[in-house]
């Protein structure tokens, strides 16, 4: 057994007997983690952020039974409902990560601790992660973000050729009746989401890698949506990005990097009725990680997030003389503030038009989409454009956006409230006071102190 293997096992494991804790907690037993109160509560006079204009109002939040039931200025306190205290606080949804590879307890609960919600989640182990672990994630009780879990994997370079056919792993259909296959292969095994690796490798080498047949790309688009599967796409380049859109996917979880998007493009995303997700954090992570380690460390509020492994590893490259990815990917290295110029220009243009945003990393769940909404605010977003994006805009992504992603009556009560305005500064984000997922309430300090055990 590989140390690779034997990790992905640990994990496992461990995300069982995490979701295990969490669903005993919530049916009655006993957890040091689970407060009294955990679906009923008023917030009270905090400055509630209306993330669909930006507008922040003192307002007092009614939860109950894990439902925002009322957002008034006047509330009636039914009893037993525990009153939080919100005044001089800002009380804004959950933020939604749309891009995450993050499977680790630990790392999902240090995510939670950071206001991060939900997350879009895609598994790149060797070994098949069985579905089944979404669900408890979703239970208000689990100290992990809700995970949508991306379970199945296209790519026509399949680096582990010899191991080809087993659920989880990347599967390269050669032909439209192998791409219906491994789809029903998929669904078997309650897969519901999958990715499609549109790459020919130029955006990090000159070396130039074979892509999908357009008839085994409708395949797969098509043969998903009857099989009421999701379809995500990883397209960097302008043509493979159009080739993408064209088959009109659930989203594209990666921006165009080589070029900006023109007028036609906003257009077709507009009619489509689909979106942006930024993932700025990966090109700068690859193109210049001194400069992305800088920013990690800069922010004693991201530090207290990250793990020991990562706080040292993130020291010894800020260190660093040299690009430890330069040979793998040269051409990030020489263009990386290119590539983020153009994302940066795109996503605000796209603002403008009134097209979706969602904000992902690709770097992890919780710092990661911290850092992430660092480099819009860089690239000229506005806070309050930047605060959608990372809320509502993320459940429009996801489809959930009717339960999601704003604090409105009737909407799952995923909240965060904060000690400083983010619109007034966006990294205020990271100022969490307290977390609601589904109304029950998680302290950061207990999380965070819980995952260095």
């Amino acid at each position: 057994m590989t140390d690779s293997t034997r990790g992905y096992r640990r994990r496992l494991a461990e995300l069982k007997r995490s979701a295990l804790l969490a669903a005993a907690a919530c049916g009655g037993g006993l957890s040091l983690s689970v407060p009294a109160q955990a679906q009923d509560i008023l917030l009270a006079d905090g400055n509630v952020v209306d993330v669909r204009t930006g507008i922040s109002e003192v307002a007092s939040v009614l939860v109950r039974n894990g439902v925002i039931q009322e957002v008034t200025g006047s509330p009636t306190v039914p009893p037993g409902v525990p009153v939080v205290d919100a005044s001089g606080k800002w009380v804004i949804p959950g933020l939604i990560e749309l891009h995450s590879h993050t499977v680790d307890p630990t790392a999902l609960q240090r995510a939670l601790a950071l206001g991060v919600t939900s997350a879009l989640t895609l598994y790149t182990g060797l070994e098949f992660l069985p579905p089944g672990l979404e669900d408890p994630s979703h239970v208000a009780g689990n100290p992990s973000p809700r995970i949508h879990m991306v379970g199945g994997r296209f790519r026509v370079v399949d680096s582990n050729a010899a191991r080809r056919g087993s659920p989880g792993r990347l599967l390269a259909p050669a032909s439209p009746a192998e791409a219906v296959k491994y789809l029903d292969m998929y669904r078997a095994e309650g897969v519901t989401r999958v990715k499609i690796w549109l790459d020919d490798g130029t955006v990090q080498k000159e070396t130039v890698e074979p892509t999908f047949e357009d008839s085994v790309l409708i395949a797969l688009v098509d043969g998903a949506k009857a099989r009421n599967m999701d379809v995500y796409y990883h397209a960097l380049t302008g043509e493979l990005y159009r080739r993408a859109l064209a088959t009109e996917p659930s989203w594209l979880i990666h921006p165009m990097v080589t070029e900006e998007l023109a007028a036609t493009d906003i257009a077709i995303l507009k009619a489509a009725g689909l979106g942006w997700t930024t993932v700025m954090s990966i090109v700068l992570w690859r193109g210049d990680p001194v400069a992305f380690a800088t920013m990690a460390l800069a922010d004693p509020r991201l530090i207290a997030a990250m793990s020991r492994s990562q706080l040292e590893r993130y020291r010894l490259m800020s260190a660093s003389t040299e690009n430890p990815h330069a040979a793998g990917s040269p051409r990030i290295a020489e263009r990386v503030y290119e590539y983020l110029a153009n994302i940066g220009r795109s996503t605000v243009r796209l603002q403008e038009e009134g097209v979706t945003i969602a904000v992902g990393s690709d770097i992890g769940a919780g710092y990661g989409t911290h850092l992430e909404i660092e480099l819009l605010r860089d690239a000229g977003l506005e806070a309050s454009a930047i605060l959608r994006a990372a809320t509502l805009g993320g459940a429009e992504a996801l489809g959930i956006a009717d339960r999601f992603g704003s604090i409105e009556p009737g909407k799952v009560a995923d909240i965060v409230v904060l000690s400083s305005d983010p619109l007034l500064e966006i990294t205020n984000l990271r100022d969490v006071d307290l977390v609601l997922k589904g109304g029950h309430r998680w302290q950061p300090a207990e999380l965070l102190a819980e995952t260095m055990r």
